[in-house]
């Protein structure tokens, strides 16, 4: 993966931390000596990244940003900067290959234990974190989205939350070789998303010379495949490129005689030789510690924050269906197929419906109200409501649903049409059923007859609206 920027994330410990934790024996080094071997790494826009991800769990970081909180979607926002233009929604496809030999790895065990953590690490935590912490805490475990979302130091959610939720616990030392290729393309047009794909795989396909030799400079045959590719898809994008080789005595030369694997076997046993010549970690191992994880060590407790930090750190969020069931609007349309070219022109449905894509946050009806733009002000809607932790009964939700009318209230159907009609009145009515909030996924799962309209009185409510 790309490099992460440490500006994008949040040191939860004190700046002495790292040379503490090493004093008070917290790292166990652990020599390695494995054959050079080729590994790859491909994404196509931010879904096929978070699963790249989850399979590798493997981030690239720079030495400045050893023991910060990774986000998920960091090392994404880095490489997609470019995303967005006016002929559509732009996305980016990456492709990187390394060939490379393990030296060692670095392992924090003071995490493992309660103990441990307690004697050794809770005291070099940032006492502005601590304060945060407390403050989200304050309410309990079940305390709803919309406690959260009204703190009373708000600055202490969006600082937990843009902070990161992971936190390695292996460093993991490498050398090799590393050729990265990546290119823009219109999400809307398959054609160009192929041709972009085909583009990169080609390039990663040229770059697997460290061992067979490519008789000349390996960027010049990278560039080759690249534009061969490109002439054969007729994808005219550009496509950037970059090789390096990282770590003792890596020398590219290698490349063009076919002494990439002796070169990198002759570094590893001179840097197990003399440790002073270890660079930094060249990535992140797959030991975690989520940032959930970490406050409950602090805490001593049993939970660290309460349940609905995330769907209260995900709000307001794009709706599709919001913006399809508005006026003038059709299923053929998305938040992501529609920013940024409609945010303006359409500035009340594409502002209410897909705040992230269009990058404006909260709306509530009566600032809804005063845009400029085409559109509706229709509330709640799913974009700008959130849900709530306990439903409540709502007679005008059953009322409304089909093969339903006026003459229903949820006390007079309970219980007895609680099973039976299990939709409707598990959605309408989860206090008379006492079922609790149910969530539209679960809703769809039940077997009873009925319908899963959402957001509904019941079981969503707006944070302004």
């Amino acid at each position: 993966m790309d490099t992460i920027d440490s500006s994008l994330v949040s040191s939860l410990f004190k700046d002495h931390a790292f040379a503490a934790m090493i004093d008070r024996g917290c790292f166990l080094w652990n020599n390695q000596k494995t054959q050079p071997r080729h590994t790859n790494t491909k994404y196509s826009g931010k879904a096929s990244y978070r699963r790249e991800f989850a399979r590798t769990t493997s981030l690239d970081v720079s030495g400045s940003a050893s023991y910060m909180g990774v986000t998920v979607s960091a090392g994404y926002k880095k490489s997609n900067t470019n995303s967005g233009g006016s002929s559509g929604t732009t996305d980016t496809h990456y492709g990187q290959e390394t060939y490379s030999a393990l030296v060692g790895e670095l392992t924090n065990e003071c995490f493992s234990r309660q103990s441990f953590f307690d004697k050794l690490i809770k005291d070099l935590v940032k006492q502005e974190w601590i304060d945060c912490w407390t403050a989200i805490r304050q309410k309990g475990q079940y305390q709803t989205v919309e406690d959260l979302l009204t703190l009373e130091d708000r600055d202490c959610f969006s600082k937990v939350a843009d902070g990161g939720f992971l936190m390695p616990m292996k460093h993991v030392y490498k050398v090799g070789t590393k050729s990265t290729l990546s290119t823009i393309y219109t999400t809307s047009n398959t054609t160009e998303k192929s041709g972009a794909s085909d583009a990169v795989t080609a390039g990663i396909a040229a770059s697997r010379g460290g061992d067979i030799g490519v008789g000349g400079d390996i960027t010049t045959a990278i560039g080759k495949a690249v534009e061969a590719s490109k002439t054969l898809t007729k994808f005219t994008g550009e496509v950037k490129q970059e090789t390096d080789g990282y770590g003792y005595n890596i020398d590219l030369d290698c490349f063009k005689n076919s002494t990439c694997n002796a070169m990198i076997k002759r570094s590893v046993v001179a840097i197990h030789a003399d440790f002073q010549k270890l660079d930094p970690p060249t990535s992140l191992g797959r030991e975690y510690k989520s940032l959930d994880d970490i406050i409950k060590l602090y805490f001593g407790g049993g939970y660290g924050l309460p349940d609905n930090f995330l769907p209260a750190f995900l709000w307001p969020q794009d709706s599709d269906s919001c913006l399809q069931v508005s006026p003038d609007w059709n299923s053929d349309f998305t938040c992501a197929g529609s920013a940024p070219r409609l945010c303006s022109e359409w500035s009340k449905d594409m502002h209410r419906c897909c705040p992230e894509s269009c990058n404006t946050g909260a709306l509530d009806e009566v600032a809804c109200n005063a845009l400029s733009g085409k559109g509706t002000c229709i509330y709640p809607n799913e974009a700008q409501c959130v849900p709530r932790t306990t439903g409540q009964d709502s007679d005008s939700c059953l009322q409304n649903s089909p093969d339903w009318t006026s003459e229903y209230t949820c006390a007079g159907s309970a219980p007895r049409l609680c099973s039976s009609w299990s939709k409707d009145m598990h959605r309408c009515c989860p206090e008379s059923c006492n079922t609790g909030a149910l969530g539209k996924g679960a809703c769809k799962l039940l077997s009873g007859p009925g319908t899963c309209i959402y957001p509904n009185d019941a079981t969503s409510q707006c944070r302004f609206a």
